[in-house]
């Protein structure tokens, strides 16, 4: 005796998937289009800061760029690829110089306080820096006594 076959939803809904709409198919074509890492990597920007900085870090801030920019056109924020490529290209490089530049940098202390503890204490006179950076083109005696020939303390020299 054959049974009456019940066709039941699979997942508790009897409704089929709606097609895709057009928000649907333009954030699609949106993310289709956006450049690999590698042809990000290959802007002549991130080529030039690849040069000055750890080249795994700048994949890094790429691939956390391209993220946040999927995440952008599928919450509907972007509206053109084409737009954005400068703007990740700017960004990116901004975060790598701003992780990977030269620090501390140099500020104007209008806070009226002299010596300020957060800005770096009182500034060097000239004959200090300049003896610092002959010092510093080279190896030096920083915990060496020469006449000796031994170790030496960093204290001495203060």
């Amino acid at each position: 005796m054959p049974s009456k076959l019940r066709h039941e939803p699979v997942f508790g809904s009897a409704e089929l998937p709606s097609e895709p709409t057009n928000n649907d198919r333009d954030s699609s074509s949106l993310l289709r289009s956006l450049p690999s890492v590698d042809a990000l990597m290959s802007d002549p920007s991130l080529v030039e800061v690849s040069g000055l900085y750890p080249r795994t870090f700048i994949v890094d801030e790429v691939r956390r760029a391209l993220a946040t920019v999927r995440a952008s056109i599928r919450n509907g924020g972007v509206a053109s690829v084409d737009i954005e490529i400068a703007g990740i290209v700017k960004n990116i490089v901004d975060s790598v110089e701003s992780r990977w530049g030269p620090s501390p940098t140099r500020v104007i202390n209008a806070t009226g306080v002299i010596i300020h503890t957060n800005l770096g204490r009182a500034q060097l006179s000239n004959s200090a820096v300049k003896a610092t950076q002959r010092v510093a083109l080279g190896y030096s005696d920083l915990e060496y006594d020469i006449a000796t020939a031994g170790r030496g303390s960093r204290h001495s020299h203060v």
